[in-house]
């Protein structure tokens, strides 16, 4: 049985939705389904970091007909909330032989999907969710890649080391805010070691920013272009990351941070996405064009002092997101397969 998938990244939405799809087609395969991607720029969704085998182009067609012509009885919807499914297109699946699963921004109005899952409780939209079936929703359905769950506990410091802080502001990082972060940083040079995730969809011109703002710090190790950022997830004591996929990925791991967000919807969204949690397991500052670099310097040098405040927010941040959200949603997904059969 086929899953299709249609999907979008590229420097100005970002990989998040892309590599969450990934994901979730990962999981539906202990299902027996086999998940084929689709997207109209291909090349694109591959510079994201997207490894998936089977990416194919739309190449001028609907989503409805290359799910005719695959047989698919599921068909995915991840798309970025600037670059929603358009009516007629939705439209023209819910009118098809297919069940119909959609993801938090993929559609303005979700009442024909048979399937929502909505783990920030729609905060990029945040409208009544009458969908024809069942909508999943919180953190628990967060969609995220493999291998980020310990068997032991989250919390990992080592208390006679030199804190790793790990920096990853997404796969394009639109707003260059890792280059301003390692500038107001550059006071905290000799406490910490740097990791500095730049990832595939960067400019140029902002890598050479990243690059120059390194320079006013001793220990500082740059990663480019990386698909995986698990081990150093594992390996940091600290994380400074904006709202998206790498926050909930550190969460997961149990990995503190601070959040420093590229627009004030991204930090709506964080905030939406943090009143799950009885209590605060992240240091949120907000939109970074309302925050000064100083609360940023002055949030890290707290907490790369105390160890016991960083115990905290990992744990707590590990109960939150447990990494599991896949394993949940494939469940949902595979249930309305069986609908088909």
């Amino acid at each position: 049985m086929k899953a299709c998938f249609w999907i979008d990244a590229d420097a100005a939405v970002g990989a998040g939705h892309a590599t969450r799809a990934q994901a979730l087609a990962d999981a539906l395969g202990s299902h027996g389904l086999r998940s084929i991607l689709f997207a109209e720029d291909v090349d694109a969704v591959r510079r994201a970091g997207v490894t998936w085998s089977d990416v194919e182009p739309l190449a001028g067609r609907s989503f409805a007909r290359v799910c005719a012509e695959q047989k698919a009885r599921i068909a995915v919807i991840d798309l970025p909330h600037t670059r929603p499914a358009a009516p007629a297109a939705l439209a023209e699946l819910v009118a098809s032989d297919v069940s119909l699963i959609g993801f938090d921004a993929s559609a303005t109005d979700p009442g024909g999907f048979d399937l929502w899952v909505d783990a920030v409780s729609g905060a990029c939209r945040p409208v009544p969710v009458p969908v024809r079936g069942r909508c999943l929703r919180g953190p628990r359905f967060a969609v995220l890649r493999a291998g980020l769950v310990r068997d032991d506990a989250p919390f990992r410091s080592r208390p006679a080391s030199i804190p790793r802080v790990l920096i990853g502001f997404g796969a394009a990082d639109a707003a260059s805010l890792t280059a301003r972060a390692l500038r107001a940083l550059r006071g905290l040079g000799e406490r910490m070691i740097v990791d500095v995730l730049v990832g595939p969809l960067v400019a140029p011109a902002a890598r050479v920013a990243i690059e120059q703002a390194s320079g006013d710090l001793p220990r500082v190790v740059i990663h480019r272009d990386l698909v995986d950022p698990v081990p150093l997830l594992r390996q940091a004591d600290l994380g400074l990351f904006g709202f998206g996929n790498l926050f909930l990925e550190a969460a997961a791991s149990g990995l503190a941070s601070v959040l420093w967000h590229p627009t004030p919807e991204h930090a709506e969204v964080s905030a939406r996405f943090q009143a799950h949690a009885p209590r605060p397991f992240a240091v949120d500052l907000g939109a970074a064009c309302a925050t000064a670099p100083a609360a940023l310097e002055a949030a890290v040098r707290a907490l790369l002092a105390d160890r016991a405040q960083r115990e905290v927010l990992s744990l707590r941040a590990a109960r939150i997101v447990d990494g599991r959200g896949a394993e949940r949603v494939a469940a949902a997904v595979a249930a309305c397969a069986e609908g088909f059969s």
